[in-house]
């Protein structure tokens, strides 16, 4: 029986073969979603070891050149990995690449969290998310407003997503370290030196797109949180965030 399903932003996909996982993952979802492979006629569609190796490569040989612009979002039942997205962001644009999920967990909501939160985490650096679509989800993608481009692709303005929420951060550009070093009042170069590619970080934006405040698990796995003054809300809503974040990693590792 499904018991609440866990979504979990994945900071460093290379901890607990978390790859091993997804693999398995999206062979099964495909697998059980169409009943016929790509071009061809055969009555169950079936992916085998050579092409799943070449996805594979693929996803993690991107994850490590463009590892700061990444994001992976997974969706957990108890331990069980039922749902995950992979995607990027490159200066005003995102890319979701993958999409899955089991199919005894298919319309019950997980594709759609799955796919706010990514569109949330995106929106602090990209205007638009693109989705790279698979062959009988464009109900889905149309009804979650996405349109067709002139590359039919899929797309949507994301500028106001993510505000007045907790959203994680997969990488911390300059402009962003500056941001928090003037939130925490610490220096810069402090700022680096505590968080660290692959660190969980968390930010609250307002509705004016403001950073009220930020937090992150620091190397001793303790939540630190720095919010600007008058900001109890944001802070309150961090804690949480990195508490439940705590809680959720720990049970599926």
């Amino acid at each position: 029986m499904k018991k609440e399903i866990k979504f979990l932003p994945i900071f460093n996909p290379n901890e607990c073969n978390f790859w091993d996982k997804f693999a398995v993952l999206y062979k099964s979802s495909i697998e059980q979603t169409y009943k016929t492979p790509f071009g061809s006629g055969t009555s169950n569609c079936q992916i085998n070891d050579k092409s799943l190796q070449y996805i594979m490569d693929q996803i993690q040989q991107y994850h490590h050149i463009n590892k700061s612009f990444n994001m992976v979002f997974a969706a957990y039942d108890d331990m069980k990995l039922v749902g995950c997205l992979v995607g990027h962001v490159r200066a005003s644009r995102a890319n979701i690449q993958y999409l899955v999920v089991l199919k005894d967990y298919q319309k019950s909501g997980i594709g759609s969290q799955l796919l706010a939160n990514a569109e949330n985490a995106a929106s602090f650096v990209a205007t638009k998310v693109e989705i790279t679509s698979f062959a009988g989800a464009e109900s889905f993608y149309k009804k979650h407003r996405y349109t067709l481009n002139k590359n039919l692709d899929f797309e949507k303005n994301i500028g106001s997503s993510g505000l007045n929420r907790v959203t994680p951060v997969f990488y911390c550009n300059p402009k962003t370290l500056t941001t928090l070093s003037e939130v925490s009042k610490h220096p810069i170069a402090t700022i680096k030196q505590t968080i660290k590619p692959r660190t969980p970080v968390f930010i609250y934006r307002n509705a004016k797109n403001y950073i009220a405040g930020y937090g992150y698990i620091n190397n001793q796995n303790e939540p630190i949180v720095h919010t600007r003054p008058n900001s109890n809300f944001a802070h309150e809503q961090i804690v949480k965030k990195l508490l439940q974040y705590k809680q959720h990693s720990i049970s599926v590792r």
